[in-house]
């Protein structure tokens, strides 16, 4: 099973999920994200999603967590590139998204991150 990566762009964080990874990869990259949310003092993290065919409840639960901790640490967390199928199976499981803004993409992530920056900071 491959590592999660993580790239540090414009002070956001962009974690990119395998296809496969297992709960112990999957906690590892939650506190890491952590971590460097806290270390780094991040403004945003963007989880990209693509390359998941297949999310279970407790993986959702865990991404969700983390965005709501990075949330305490002053990060917002946006989920990226969620494939119809997984959309479709995180609803038949009842999941709520809480703490985590959804978007198509990491581009878009990282766009609607930069703009709730500049709006938090006065500027148009």
């Amino acid at each position: 099973m491959m590592e999660v990566a993580m790239l540090f762009y414009r002070g956001c964080l962009v974690v990119s999920l395998p296809a496969e990874f297992d709960d112990l990869q999957l906690k590892r990259a939650c506190e890491e994200v952590t971590e460097a949310v806290s270390r780094k003092r991040l403004r945003g993290v963007v989880v990209d999603a693509s390359a998941v065919r297949v999310m279970d409840l407790f993986t959702a639960r865990a991404i969700c967590d983390m965005a709501e901790t990075a949330s305490l640490l002053g990060a917002e967390t946006a989920l990226a590139g969620i494939r119809p199928a997984v959309a479709a199976s995180l609803i038949d499981l009842d999941f709520e998204p809480y703490g985590l803004s959804l978007v198509r993409s990491v581009e878009e992530g990282l766009e609607l991150l930069a703009s709730r920056g500049r709006t938090a900071k006065g500027r148009p």
